[in-house]
């Protein structure tokens, strides 16, 4: 995959306006503001759910924290097949389940495992999305500004996730949590209409029925 191997040059106002109008560049914005609030709604409410919602004690509820973040490995498999979308909707999927075995499994072992599905799934998506931006932004300028668009949606979606789970909710959290798990659901939605979406765009790049992005000749997009 080419990338732009010109010397940077510093974006002024009215690029940078030019570039945020891209649709794409907002459809890369709701889904890192998803997973940036998802992520963080967990983050916060996590001692919450395990202490109220199941019951452990303020010790092992610390100790019961940590360990769902540590996630499965995945970034190989994904470079080594060029394709993003596969991982993206996976790791969304992760989440769904995970958010649904805490929600309505009455057995605290399984909710548990829910625990560690749902911030797997929330909290790999953020750098998997900001890759996937990234990948698909042949120009080194444009790519600033992508990131910068997607950051701010990011920082967002931190404050939208530390209010999606209220006390008065206690201790089922059913906004909340059913909240998370639309976001999660649009989200997959918007990943697999922008795959489909390069992937239509590669096969005309193919056929020479559309020009290049960004002027790179042998650009073609990540799935």
């Amino acid at each position: 995959m080419e990338r732009d191997n010109r010397e940077y040059e510093h974006v002024t106002v009215k690029q940078a306006l030019r570039y945020w109008a891209d649709w794409k560049i907002g459809v890369f914005m709701i889904c890192y503001f998803i997973s940036s609030s998802s992520s963080y709604s967990v983050a916060f409410f996590m001692p919450v759910i395990l202490s109220d919602g199941m019951g452990f004690d303020y010790s092992t509820t610390l100790l019961l924290s940590t360990p769902p973040w540590v996630g499965l490995p995945k970034a190989n498999w994904s470079d080594r097949y060029k394709l993003r979308w596969p991982v993206l909707v996976f790791q969304c999927l992760n989440a769904v389940v995970g958010l649904l075995l805490i929600l309505y499994v009455k057995v605290v072992g399984v909710r548990l495992f829910g625990v560690f599905l749902a911030t797997y799934g929330a909290q790999s998506n953020v750098p998997t999305l900001l890759t996937y931006a990234q990948n698909n932004t042949g120009d080194p300028s444009r790519r600033g500004v992508v990131s910068a668009a997607v950051l701010t949606a990011g920082a967002i979606g931190g404050v939208c996730g530390s209010t999606i789970f209220r006390s008065q909710d206690a201790p089922q959290y059913f906004p909340g949590m059913w909240t998370s798990i639309g976001m999660q659901l649009l989200y997959i939605v918007l990943v697999a209409l922008m795959a489909l979406y390069y992937r239509h765009q590669n096969k005309l790049l193919d056929l020479g029925k559309v020009t290049a992005p960004q002027g790179l000749e042998s650009f073609r997009y990540t799935l």
